[in-house]
């Protein structure tokens, strides 16, 4: 898997930091989903590929516009959550919805055209039942 991430700034200032950091957490939380299927997975050769010194222009403020591509949205919520000893997803939020529900409400009102809700076998969520989309995972090993 290649990750990118792309950081500009109008500052006289670089930003290879941010663009790493970006990087780096996106290439960690892989990671934490993935981790439990194989022991195996690593993190490797992290690294700034270049560094443009463009001259960047200030454009005006401007609503923000509806995405050319649809935008999908998937809920990863079938992690085992053995650290924290109960199951993050079907923690309550303080509105009174789950937090896997809330998670999906979200990215529905964010212009989602489809969102799906990916949960574990034998996984119950509160409030998951009007979600049109759910996906189960066979049994983990």
């Amino acid at each position: 898997m290649l990750i990118r991430c792309e950081v500009a700034t109008t500052a006289k200032t670089g930003v290879e930091m941010e663009a790493m950091t970006g990087a780096s957490v996106a290439a960690l939380t892989v990671y934490d989903m993935c981790k439990a299927l194989n022991k195996a997975i690593r993190i490797q050769n992290l690294h700034l590929v270049s560094k443009n010194r463009r001259q960047v222009r200030r454009l005006p403020f401007r609503a923000m516009t509806a995405p050319s591509q649809p935008l999908y949205g998937l809920v990863l919520a079938g992690g085992r959550s053995t650290r924290m000893g109960t199951d993050k997803a079907a923690l309550i939020h303080p509105d009174g919805r789950s937090l896997a529900r809330r998670t999906y409400d979200l990215l529905a009102g964010a212009g989602c055209v489809d969102v799906v809700l990916s949960l574990r076998h034998d996984q119950e969520i509160p409030s998951a039942s009007p979600i049109s989309r759910i996906w189960r995972s066979s049994a983990i090993p």
